[in-house]
């Protein structure tokens, strides 16, 4: 049974390691502040501390203490940047990167969405596990494809009308009550929103949809016009809410469905399944 935050968890090593009183100065090119502990806190910098290569296309720095994006002007062609499971708080300093296709702030600390207005070529987004709280300053992603915001702070959907291409949202693990604001993601393919306060499982007409995730919700009642907005439905996940009662017969819309999962409910009339021809798994 899917989750809805991302397979690769937090690592092992768990962040930034603390630096006592004993040890060696900070180098140069290192920075010291403090953790929330209080204690120092030696961050590693980009381009000093941590090479980066001027002809590589993609730089991959996880769990390095690094504090800061900088000095990316020594790798103007890159092309995917992964910095996850670092002390980052704030996007900036990516004008020098343009042709920028993945950024990956999985497990930092970034609190909003900004800095990313030049990168107009960027198709991944992954800023899981941060404490975002508001959807934004996305206008000028047009060719983003896949967009991962779970476990943040975020309490609406919002601000995603000019993604057109987008073919994945992951919101799982936040704080929305509502399903809004994305009447105008035709393309969408997978939409992930487990682990949040949504009370009513309605949706706009999305034709290409093929996975849905309203798991750990609130959900109390069927919608039926859930079936017809959403044809194209594979795989349906609605464990651990507060749905009882009978499948409703209007289920029998999905056509393609192969995957219902239904478990940690009240539901007690399964009946109308029966008219899943694709359907293979049930829980």
């Amino acid at each position: 049974m899917p989750d809805d935050t991302r397979t690769a968890g937090p690592p092992a090593s768990g962040g930034a390691p603390q630096e006592s009183r004993q040890d060696p100065p900070v180098s140069p090119g290192e920075s010291e502040s403090e953790g929330e502990t209080g204690s120092p806190v030696t961050y590693l910098r980009l381009g000093v501390d941590l090479e980066l290569d001027p002809t590589s296309d993609a730089i991959t720095y996880q769990t390095s203490r690094i504090h800061k994006i900088e000095n990316l002007q020594i790798c103007p062609h890159l092309k995917r940047l992964a910095l996850n499971a670092n002390d980052i708080e704030k996007i900036e300093n990516l004008e020098s990167t343009p042709e920028l296709e993945e950024l990956e702030l999985y497990q930092n600390r970034v609190r909003k969405i900004e800095g990313l207005s030049t990168l107009s070529h960027l198709r991944v987004l992954d800023l899981s596990f941060n404490k975002v709280r508001k959807i934004e300053n996305l206008e000028t992603a047009v060719k983003l494809v896949k967009l991962y915001l779970s476990s943040n702070k975020i309490q609406v959907i919002e601000g995603l009308e000019t993604l057109t291409r987008l073919e994945l949202l992951e919101l799982g693990s936040n704080r929305i009550r509502e399903i809004q604001g994305i009447a105008t993601l035709t393309e969408l393919k997978e939409l992930w929103l487990g682990k949040n306060k949504i009370t009513e499982m309605k949706l706009p007409p999305l034709l290409n949809l093929q996975r849905l995730s309203i798991q750990s919700n609130r959900l109390t009642r069927w919608n039926d016009s859930l079936f017809s907005s959403c044809p194209s439905l594979e795989e349906l996940y609605l464990s651990h809410n507060r749905l009882t009662g009978a499948i409703p017969e209007a289920i029998g819309k999905l056509k393609k469905l192969k995957i219902l999962d239904l478990g940690a409910n009240a539901v007690d009339d399964m009946r109308a399944v029966a008219q899943l021809p694709e359907l293979e798994e049930l829980w």
